[in-house]
C-alpha cells in the first residue's frame, strides 16, 4: 500500500515524507503499517466531510472542534504507534516527516477555523493523508477482484463529491456533490448539478477520465469473474467425464478378466 507497502518503494515517497514503514522491518510491523494506511484513508475522508459540513453550516463550531480533536488524536496515536514499533526509528522519522507537519497544521486548524486558512488548508491536509493509501487504492483497482474495484470506485466518488461541494459555489450541499460525482464518474452527466468555477470543472474533467478507467476495469473484472466461473464449471464437467471414462475402463478390464476366466474353464473341461 502507498506509504506502508512492501510492494514498491519509489524514491519520491521519501522526498514527500510518505515512505511509510521500511521493507527492512519485520513482517508483523509491516502488517501493522499496512493497516494504519487504511485508517489514514478514513481519516482523510472524515476531514473532508467535516470541512464541507462546516462550510455549509451544518455543524456548530463546538461539535466541529470536538471531532477535529478526535481526528488529531488518531493522527498522533497512529504515527506514535508506528514509530515506537519500528526497529529503525530514525529512518522512519526521516522518511515520514510529513505526518508530524500535517498534525501541527491540523492542530492550528482546531484553534482557528477562520477562512480562508481553513478553506484551503483542510482539503490539502486530507489529500496529503490520502498519499499514504493511494497505492492501496491503485492496487485495489487492478488486482482483478470486482469487490476491491468497487471499493475504489466508492472512495473516488465520495472524495470528489466532498471536494466539489467545498470548492465550487454552484454545488450547494454534500448531497449535491455526491450526486454530481456519481453522474460524472459514470459519464452520464444529467446536467442538474454543474460546477461553475474553473477549479470545479478541472475536478470534473479529472473525474471523467477516472470514470473511463473505473468502468473499463469493472467490465474487465466482471468478464474475468464470468470466465472463471465458466472455466470452473467446464473443469468440473471434464473431471466428471474423466471419472466416467475411468469407470468404463475398469468395467472393461473386469469384463476381460471374466472372459479370460471362462476361456480357461472351457479349456480344462475340453
Amino acid at each position: 500500500m502507498f506509504g506502508f507497502s512492501t510492494i514498491s518503494d519509489p524514491k519520491w515517497r521519501h522526498y514527500f515524507g510518505v515512505a511509510g514503514i521500511s521493507v527492512k522491518e519485520s513482517k508483523s510491523i509491516r502488517f501493522w503499517g499496512h493497516f494504519v494506511g487504511y485508517i489514514y484513508l478514513l481519516l482523510a475522508i472524515a476531514i473532508l466531510a467535516l470541512w464541507q459540513l462546516l462550510l455549509d453550516h451544518h455543524l456548530v463550531l463546538a461539535n466541529v472542534t470536538y471531532y477535529h480533536v478526535c481526528v488529531l488524536a488518531a493522527l498522533v496515536g497512529l504515527y506514535s504507534s508506528c514509530l515506537f514499533s519500528c526497529r529503525l526509528k530514525k529512518r522512519f522519522m526521516q522518511q515520514n516527516w510529513m505526518l508530524p507537519v500535517v498534525s501541527v497544521c491540523y492542530a492550528g486548524l482546531i484553534m482557528d477555523h477562520s477562512l480562508p486558512m481553513y478553506h484551503y488548508l483542510a482539503p490539502l491536509i486530507s489529500l496529503i493523508l490520502m498519499l499514504y493509501s493511494i497505492q492501496t487504492l491503485w492496487g485495489f483497482l487492478f488486482d482483478g477482484s470486482l469487490r476491491t474495484t468497487l471499493v475504489t470506485a466508492v472512495v473516488t466518488v465520495i472524495t470528489f463529491g466532498l471536494l466539489a461541494a467545498g470548492i465550487d459555489p454552484a454545488i450547494d450541499s454534500l448531497q449535491d456533490g455526491i450526486w454530481w460525482a456519481i453522474a460524472t464518474v459514470s459519464t452520464v452527466g444529467y446536467g442538474d448539478v454543474v460546477p461553475g468555477s474553473l477549479l470545479g470543472r478541472m475536478l470534473g474533467a479529472l473525474l471523467v477520465m477516472m470514470g473511463f478507467i473505473l468502468f473499463a476495469v469493472i467490465t474487465k473484472n466482471i468478464l474475468a469473474m464470468v470466465i472463471k466461473k465458466e472455466s470452473a464449471r467446464g473443469q468440473a464437467q471434464r473431471d466428471q467425464l474423466d471419472h466416467v471414462f475411468s469407470d468404463i475402463k475398469q468395467i472393461k478390464k473386469q469384463q476381460q478378466e471374466i472372459l479370460d476366466t471362462l476361456q480357461k474353464l472351457n479349456k480344462k473341461k475340453s
